[in-house]
C-alpha cells in the first residue's frame, strides 16, 4: 500500500531530540552542582554514557535541520494541493501563512498564538 508522511512525523522528532538536548544540558547542569564537592567521592553519582554524552550540540543540529526538512515538506505538499486543482489564491494564501511557521510544530504553534 501507499505511505503517507505527515508533518506529524516531523513534529514527532523535533520534540523528541529537543527534549533529549534539554535532558542532557540539566544533567550537566547537575553534575556542576556544588553539592557534589562536600559529597564523599565513592558516593558522588558515578558516569552513566547514556546521560553523559557530549552531543547535545550536535542534536540541536539535527533538530534544525529537521525543522527545515519540515518546512520544505509543507512548502512542497502546499503546491503539490495547488498543482492538482485547489483553488490557487485561498492555497497561495495559506500557503504563505505556512511559511512562516513551517518550522514550528503544531504544538509550538499552538502555543505562540496563545
Amino acid at each position: 500500500g501507499e505511505t503517507h508522511v505527515t508533518e506529524d512525523l516531523f513534529d514527532v522528532l523535533i520534540e523528541s531530540f529537543s527534549k533529549i538536548s534539554i535532558l542532557r544540558r540539566s544533567w550537566r547542569e547537575r553534575y556542576r552542582d556544588p553539592i557534589f564537592g562536600r559529597i564523599p567521592e565513592d558516593e558522588r553519582p558515578f558516569s552513566c554514557p547514556c546521560l553523559d554524552r557530549e552531543e547535545t550540540e550536535n542534536l540541536d543540529l539535527v533538530v534544525s535541520q529537521i525543522r527545515q526538512w519540515r518546512s520544505a515538506f509543507i512548502a512542497v505538499i502546499s503546491e503539490d494541493h495547488v498543482n492538482a486543482g485547489g483553488e490557487p489564491g485561498a492555497k497561495k494564501r495559506k500557503k504563505s501563512k505556512k511559511s512562516k511557521s513551517g518550522s514550528l510544530t503544531k504544538k509550538e504553534s499552538k502555543q505562540r498564538a496563545s
